[in-house]
């Protein structure tokens, strides 16, 4: 993705010129035994306080072995929310071809685990197909711990992907 590891309050906004973060590219990390895990199209691992502020859209594929979204695969914090504060379009193909001690790959079009709840005021979609083994396989989300807040004139929430837990999609 964009960045691999975001750590410690990150904002993303651009200025006024750019209207948009993009991730058009395949990312595929399935390949090394120590790796493949937290991948995200836009993020793969953030930590504490994340708030995107400009339009994210996320269209290549997404592979890895668990945690993988289309924006981001992994979030955790202690005491803030992962924040969406404008459009959300994720369009790439999302796959975890593994799954954890607890039977669990985590994968979402959106975000494959949040540890945190998702404070969300603007419209989200996907369109991918996501593909997961074992547990917490969804659409939008593959697993919130926390509150999701879902607050603001403009919400829409679409998934017209196919979500499979046993066929390849990405190859």
């Amino acid at each position: 993705g964009i960045i691999g590891l975001a750590q410690n309050s990150v904002t993303i906004k651009t200025s006024n010129a750019i209207n948009s973060i993009r991730n058009t590219g395949r990312i595929n990390s399935v390949y090394s035994a120590d790796a493949g895990y937290n991948v995200g199209g836009i993020i793969g691992y953030a930590m504490n306080s994340v708030v995107l502020e400009r339009s994210i859209l996320n269209s290549g594929s997404v592979i890895g072995k668990y945690h993988v979204g289309g924006v981001i695969g992994f979030y955790e914090t202690i005491t803030d929310e992962l924040e969406f504060t404008n459009t959300i379009v994720n369009s790439g193909n999302i796959k975890a071809n593994l799954y954890d001690a607890d039977n669990a790959s985590f994968v979402g079009g959106v975000v494959g685990y949040s540890g945190s709840g998702v404070l969300i005021s603007s419209s989200i979609t996907n369109s991918g197909a996501i593909e997961g083994k074992g547990l917490h396989i969804g659409g939008m989300f593959g697993y919130v711990n926390g509150t999701l807040i879902a607050e603001g004139s403009s919400l829409k929430f679409t998934t017209t992907g196919n979500i499979n837990t046993a066929t390849t999609i990405c190859d």
